[in-house]
């Protein structure tokens, strides 16, 4: 079936028309199409995806012979051409005669996105800035002034740094003007994860891999409202008498961070947490999963 019979093609079922898209993942290409079968009175959506390739257009050619033996069996809830077709993809490899008029601008396109997001990684470089040692920081504090009080920290729990502690390096951020706030490690110990300059109004959080400092947003100023929360969850079982569902409550979100010396110090009071988990095709699989 060439892609002149694909044009003629028309989908005269009671149910939408399948649907294609690509997916990229790794550096490597998928087709997908998206099937609606009906059962038991309703309409279900049930997707099939090709096999892995190294271009766009090998994908995009993929689905379309995806979408043909879907047209090919037409409203068949088991998708038997589809799959059997998904199958011999695996074994096809596509030459350049196949790819003929498979999105032809397609490259150009490709390389504008590429383009689009090294600039975008380039623009985020920029507000990295690299650590520097000890002898460096000192001997900035002792060359500046007083500190700055042109702006204040929002949030509890803001001090200034001691002689030991490392701020970031930043040109337009005087180094006597830097706030720290701390974070207990799993090892006990504190250290200083997020900054701001008193002076600019900035503030700077630590990168967790590598060195390093990243311009953040002004954090969420904490505010208590006067309210008791009180929940309960129950699991009715089914007619098997097996427990599908499960819950997780935690109504004080503030008391669990402290035991487990995360302390949620810019988060509204009350906070709770809630998780859901429902069972599916009588077992409580999903649920554990999740």
């Amino acid at each position: 079936m060439g892609d002149d019979d694909e044009k003629l093609l028309k989908w005269t079922f009671d149910v939408p028309e399948p649907e294609v898209s690509l997916d990229l993942e790794d550096g490597i290409y998928r087709a997908e199409l998206i099937c609606y079968v009906s059962k038991g009175g309703r309409v279900k959506d049930v997707r099939v995806r090709g096999p892995g390739r190294g271009s766009r257009k090998e994908a995009r050619k993929d689905a379309k012979e995806l979408k043909k033996a879907a047209f090919k069996g037409g409203s068949d809830p088991a998708l038997f051409q589809v799959r059997a077709r998904r199958k011999e993809l695996e074994s096809v490899k596509w030459n350049a005669k196949d790819l003929e008029g498979i999105e032809p601008d397609e490259d150009k396109k490709e390389d504008a996105r590429r383009k689009e997001i090294e600039a975008r990684m380039n623009e985020k470089n920029k507000t990295e800035v690299p650590m520097q040692s000890h002898g460096e920081v000192l001997a900035r504090l002792a060359a500046g002034g007083g500190p700055s009080e042109a702006h204040k920290a929002v949030g509890p729990n803001w001090k200034r740094p001691g002689s030991m502690t490392m701020v970031p390096n930043i040109a337009g951020q005087p180094d006597n003007s830097w706030l720290i706030h701390e974070k207990q490690e799993a090892t006990g110990k504190y250290r200083a994860w997020l900054f701001f300059n008193s002076a600019t109004g900035k503030y700077y959080r630590q990168k967790e891999v590598g060195g390093g400092y990243l311009l953040v947003g002004v954090p969420n100023a904490p505010q208590e409202y006067p309210l008791y929360v009180r929940v309960g969850s129950a699991n009715l079982p089914s007619k098997t008498g097996k427990k599908l569902d499960m819950a997780v409550l935690l109504p004080e979100l503030h008391k669990t961070g402290f035991l487990l010396k995360q302390p949620l110090e810019f988060m509204d009071k009350p906070a709770s947490l809630f998780v859901l988990c429902d069972g599916l095709r009588n077992s409580p699989a999903a649920a554990e999963f999740c």
